[in-house]
């Protein structure tokens, strides 16, 4: 990675760190499990033997919803603490945002 200044954009406008592909999903530990609510601990996770994780649609996190142009975390004050650590700006959201902020922006055509 090059050490030439990095501004990323808003998580909202972004959200590359919310895409991979469908094999890789977000760990979700059980205290991030209890933080979520039951119909959302049904219809967001996935277990794998006894490891729990983010389900995945469309190549995003199935938490990840498009809404007026922008995308929107819709358990975002409930998010695993995976998710928490991934600081905007940081080594590790400026590889999510080289490696997928084109394929998050073709997937919301509202963004161009």
């Amino acid at each position: 990675m090059d050490d030439a200044p990095f501004d990323p954009p808003e998580c909202q406008d972004c959200a590359a760190c919310c895409f991979a592909p469908h094999d890789q999903h977000v760990r979700v530990t059980g205290d991030d499990h209890a933080r979520l609510l039951p119909e959302e601990q049904a219809r967001l996770t996935v277990w794998r033997g006894n490891r729990c994780f983010l389900a995945m649609t469309d190549g995003h996190c199935a938490a990840l919803a498009a809404v007026d142009g922008r995308w929107g975390c819709t358990i975002y004050e409930r998010r695993p603490q995976l998710c928490r650590d991934l600081a905007r700006g940081g080594p590790a959201c400026r590889h999510e945002v080289e490696a997928r902020l084109p394929d998050a922006r073709r997937r919301l055509p509202l963004l161009g």
